[in-house]
């Protein structure tokens, strides 16, 4: 048995990361940034009476230096997946690329103070590989993003500073500390928490929900949080791993052929919206830049790469399931009516 520190733990990837721990029978201590908030918590508090004596939950702003300290305390890896998955903000700089390198560096820093930890697996992103202004091409791990516009993409900007910290700092501890960076493209699947709906999926949430009377005219890289889960669990302990970017992403779909899936249980859009439309939604929906909607309607680039079957023995999940299976919890549970 390991104990093992999971950061931004009220999150989709680490719910799920969390429960695959605590199921191969390791200890786990959990950092929220707020204890008090019950909505983000009340998933985890089930997990603790479930896995008695197993998970611990800790309070801890990662922009704090120090806050990691006690939840890290005795650990023997740490799997960072806390981010804010921001897209767009006034002060991209600040509220962007600055909040995910200084997180970054004091986790890092967290991680030097202790040295019980051998093994630091970190959530990076697919945005940390492609670059907007390379669009036909097929990325591999050898790739890093290469964007410098702020305006078009602050957040690979800032994945990409924040996974780099990582490999200077496994680098400089080589000694002691082994890191492996998972790069996922979107994840989905099924959701643990009605926040959770709220993030990377929310068009699935959209498009059952008919936010929107047409589909968006915009192309995803999807992957099941499932594969990505044991992704970051198996890349504890596989030596094969050790020292290697993974990227995780399963396929490229459309809107329209997304919804076409979810019309096999609900009734979805089965129209197209106007790229023009696209745009003056993007411009009024401060979540987007009208640049970014530009980039996703003309999204050309796709992934390669054999490592998370090579280095880890994962066969990526057909994620026309992980779409069905994210909807039908979305309903079952009531946080998403869909039309009769």
């Amino acid at each position: 048995m390991s104990r093992v520190c999971v950061t931004g733990a009220a999150g989709f990837i680490a719910g799920h990361v969390i429960i695959d721990l605590l199921d191969d029978g390791n200890a786990v201590h959990a950092t929220v940034r707020d204890l008090g908030d019950d909505a983000k918590r009340s998933h985890l508090d089930v997990l603790k009476e479930r896995y008695s004596g197993k998970l611990e939950l800790f309070e801890a702003d990662l922009l704090e230096p120090g806050s990691l300290d006690a939840a890290l305390e005795g650990c023997d890896a740490l799997i960072h997946t806390a981010a804010a998955v921001i897209l767009a903000a006034p002060d991209p700089q600040k509220q962007i690329i600055d909040v995910a390198v200084k997180g970054t560096q004091n986790v890092l820093d967290a991680v030097a103070r202790t040295p019980s930890v051998k093994r630091i697996v970190m959530t990076s992103s697919i945005a940390a590989v492609m670059s907007y202004d390379q669009q036909d091409k097929t990325y591999t791990e050898d790739d890093w993003c290469t964007s410098d516009d702020i305006w078009l993409d602050a957040y690979g900007m800032g994945k990409t500073q924040s996974e780099r910290l990582l490999w200077e700092f496994a680098d400089k501890h080589a000694d002691r500390v082994q890191a492996v960076a998972i790069n996922p493209s979107v994840v989905i699947g099924r959701p643990l928490a009605k926040h959770h709906i709220r993030s990377s999926l929310a068009f699935i949430r959209d498009l059952v929900g008919w936010t929107y009377p047409a589909c968006p005219p915009m192309r995803f890289h999807l992957v099941d949080v499932g594969d990505v889960s044991k992704g970051h669990v198996r890349a504890l302990t596989s030596d094969k791993a050790a020292g290697h970017r993974i990227i995780f992403s399963d396929r490229q779909m459309s809107m329209l052929e997304i919804s076409k899936v979810l019309s096999r249980e609900f009734k979805t859009p089965m129209r197209v919206l106007p790229k023009l439309l696209l745009y003056i939604a993007a411009y009024l929906d401060k979540r987007f830049s009208l640049r970014q909607a530009r980039a996703s309607a003309n999204l050309r680039y796709q992934f390669r790469s054999d490592r998370p079957t090579e280095l880890l023995g994962i066969k990526l999940k057909n994620t026309e399931e992980s779409i069905l299976e994210a909807a039908e919890t979305m309903v079952e549970k009531g946080w998403v009516k869909p039309r009769s």
